[in-house]
């Protein structure tokens, strides 16, 4: 968000764009992210999406802009130390769950895997 949205919603940043193609004067003269590429290719846009990295889409373009953005966790789901299992799991989950749902995309990379966030109820009883 710190280098990409401000960037494209400054409208001062498109002020000489109009004589060439609107994507590569993004490429070259809006967005400060070193690895970025161009790519038309929509199977290969959502491999890169189910890795973690940020795609933009513009209007009208045939082509989309793909961005290294990633911020890794600095562990690996490990075996829990107080919890220890025979049979079953031997991962454990520490992290908040923000957190936790991105270790698991990083294992799981599917399009299919789907998480949503349901709130359960509407306000927290005080404890009597």
């Amino acid at each position: 968000m710190q280098f990409i949205l401000p960037q494209l919603m400054n409208p001062d940043n498109f002020k000489d764009s109009s004589n060439r193609s609107l994507i590569d004067y993004i490429m070259d003269n809006v967005l400060s992210i070193t690895q970025l590429t161009k790519t038309s290719d929509f199977n290969k846009i959502k491999a890169q999406i189910l890795n973690g990295l940020t795609v933009l889409f513009i209007d009208k373009c045939s082509e989309a802009l793909i961005m290294e953005t990633r911020g890794f966790e600095k562990r690996n789901i490990d075996r829990p130390i107080t919890e220890q299992v025979v049979k079953g799991s031997q991962e454990g989950f520490t992290e908040n769950l923000r957190t936790n749902i991105t270790l698991l995309r990083r294992i799981i990379k599917n399009e299919k895997l789907i998480t949503e966030i349901i709130p359960t109820g509407s306000y927290n009883a005080p404890i009597v």
